[in-house]
């Protein structure tokens, strides 16, 4: 654990000069992109520059690797259960209440750390300040105590108040952006590959991440022109 956590601290020192490189050259020749915009808006509001390129992180971070998981956690959840996938290609309107269904059912960020910063009692246990605690998000989404057949799959789910965004003032502020960018991307694919089905020769491969916070594929192998019937 030590080893792997000196590897971390290089990588992230690394990479944090890394774009605290680019922040200087986009604020010496500002383009279009992000890191520019930002940038200008740090400059015109008289942000402290030193936060920059950490906020820059974050968002690559929670911006891209959540919702490119999301997207094959959502495919495989289709394809694993054709009868929900018929419904939804028979009736495409049910996209958004099928989003839902997918962030609930196979979330891309099943647990989340925090830190107490009080003495707490949660559930009957005494938790001390300074303690971490690591909160199962994908669990709570199937909680029979809050969902009806919580192992089921089904896009027409209703309630379906998740905690995919988490909740409160830790709620993510790109929850809007990730349901947009699903909803175009699973709209597009079943509109595109209406035939698509898993490759029967190729085995998914799960898990790309090596920590708890992060869930999806590797590798997800499809198929869309021998799946005809």
């Amino acid at each position: 654990m030590e080893e792997f956590a000196r590897k971390a601290d290089k990588a992230a020192v690394k990479f944090s000069a890394l774009i605290t490189q680019l922040v200087e050259q986009r604020r010496r020749q500002p383009g279009t992109d992000m890191i520019s915009l930002l940038s200008v808006a740090y400059q015109e509001q008289g942000f402290n520059f030193e936060e920059l390129p950490s906020v820059c992180i974050q968002i690559l971070a929670a911006g891209l690797l959540t919702t490119t998981d999301q997207i094959a956690n959502g495919v495989n959840a289709l394809l694993s259960h054709p009868d929900q996938l018929q419904k939804l290609k028979k009736n495409p309107s049910l996209i958004h209440s099928a989003v839902e269904e997918m962030i609930r059912f196979d979330t891309s960020v099943p647990f989340f750390f925090r830190i107490a910063k009080q003495d707490l009692t949660i559930g009957g246990k005494q938790i001390a300040a300074g303690s971490a605690i690591i909160l199962g998000l994908g669990a709570a989404n199937h909680d029979p105590e809050k969902f009806e057949e919580p192992e089921v799959f089904d896009i027409t789910r209703t309630p379906n108040e998740h905690l995919g965004f988490s909740s409160g003032i830790h709620f993510c502020l790109g929850a809007a952006l990730a349901r947009m960018e699903l909803t175009i991307c699973l709209t597009a694919l079943l509109r595109r590959l209406p035939n698509l089905c898993f490759d029967p020769d190729k085995q998914a491969i799960p898990t790309k991440h090596s920590m708890l916070i992060l869930k999806g594929f590797d590798s997800l192998p499809v198929k869309f022109d021998a799946c005809l019937k």
